[in-house]
C-alpha cells in the first residue's frame, strides 16, 4: 500500500494524465456571476504498465478539484476529492485568485483562476488552471496516450502548429520529385515552402537594361547664370548668357486725393 510521503507517479514510469475539464455557470440571478470549475486528473498505475497494458487498463489513482467562485460576493471555495480545502472571502473587484497547497507524496498543487479573459490574451492563457508539481493538467497525457511511446504519438501543441504543419504538407505536394529530394536531404522543406516564389523570366525576352529618362526641357528651368529677372518666366530652349536681360520699369502712380485751395473771404 502506498504511503502518504511516497510519490505518487515518476514521469519516465508511471507519469500523471489528464481525465477531464468543465467550467459552468450557476448564479442564481445572473449565470454568469458564478463560476463552478472542475479538474479531474490521476497517477498511473507502473505495474500495469511494466507488464505492458496501455491506455484504460493503466488507469490508477485518481482525484478531482472543484472550485466554486462568486463574483457577486467575493467567496471562493475549493474541494479536493470532495473534501473542503479552502474557504476564503475575497474583495468583489478581485480580478484574480491563486491558492497552492501540498497533497500527499509531496506534490504541490495550485489553483490559478480569473474572473475574466485579459484583452492582451496570448495563445498559451488560460482563464481556469491547476497545475501539478508547476505543469498544468492540461499539458499532461491523455488516458489513451498511457503505456505507448509518445513519442510515436505526434499531438500538435497548438494551433499554429497544426496550421503550419498542414500548410507544408500541401507545400510538399506541389514540389517536383527533384525538388523535393533535394528538399528531404537538404532539411529546408520549412524555408522553401513559405518562401516567396521568384518569378522565372523567359529565355526570349531581352535582357534587362537601365534607361535613362531625359530631363523635361520645357518645364524644367536651366541653372541661372549672371543677372536674372526673377518675375519674367525663364527661357530653358536657349543659352541665357548671350540673352540680354529684359528689364521692366512699372510705372508711378499717385493715388493720393487732389489738394484744392479753400477759397477766401476777404
Amino acid at each position: 500500500m502506498t504511503n502518504n510521503f511516497s510519490p505518487r507517479y515518476d514521469s519516465a514510469q508511471n507519469p500523471a494524465y489528464f481525465i477531464d475539464f468543465t467550467a459552468s455557470s450557476s448564479g442564481k440571478r445572473l449565470s454568469g456571476t458564478k463560476r463552478q470549475i472542475r479538474w479531474r486528473f490521476g497517477f498511473s498505475n507502473r505495474e500495469a504498465i511494466e507488464n505492458g497494458s496501455t491506455g484504460p487498463a493503466c488507469r490508477g489513482e485518481e482525484h478531482e478539484v472543484i472550485l466554486t467562485w462568486s463574483l457577486t460576493s467575493g467567496k471562493r471555495t475549493i474541494l479536493f476529492d470532495g473534501e473542503q480545502l479552502h474557504y476564503s472571502m475575497g474583495k468583489i473587484s478581485q480580478s484574480k485568485f491563486e491558492f497552492d497547497w501540498m497533497m500527499f507524496g509531496k506534490h504541490t498543487m495550485k489553483v490559478i483562476a480569473y474572473a475574466a479573459p485579459t484583452l492582451r490574451a496570448t495563445t498559451n492563457f488560460r482563464q481556469f488552471d491547476l497545475l501539478l508539481d508547476g505543469r498544468s493538467v492540461f499539458d499532461l497525457p491523455r488516458i489513451f496516450e498511457l503505456g505507448s511511446d509518445r513519442k510515436l504519438i505526434m499531438t500538435p501543441k497548438s494551433t499554429y502548429e497544426r496550421y503550419n504543419h498542414g500548410e507544408m504538407e500541401r507545400a510538399q505536394t506541389m514540389h517536383t520529385n527533384g525538388e523535393r529530394r533535394l528538399i528531404h536531404h537538404s532539411g529546408s522543406l520549412q524555408s522553401s515552402a513559405y518562401a516567396h516564389p521568384q518569378p522565372e523570366r523567359s529565355q526570349s525576352l531581352p535582357p534587362y537594361q537601365d534607361f535613362a529618362m531625359p530631363s523635361d526641357l520645357i518645364s524644367e528651368p536651366t541653372p541661372m547664370i549672371g543677372e536674372q529677372d526673377l518675375i519674367s518666366s525663364p527661357l530653358p530652349l536657349l543659352d541665357q548668357s548671350n540673352v540680354d536681360t529684359l528689364h521692366y520699369s512699372l510705372p508711378t502712380l499717385d493715388y493720393s486725393p487732389p489738394i484744392t485751395q479753400v477759397p477766401s473771404f476777404e
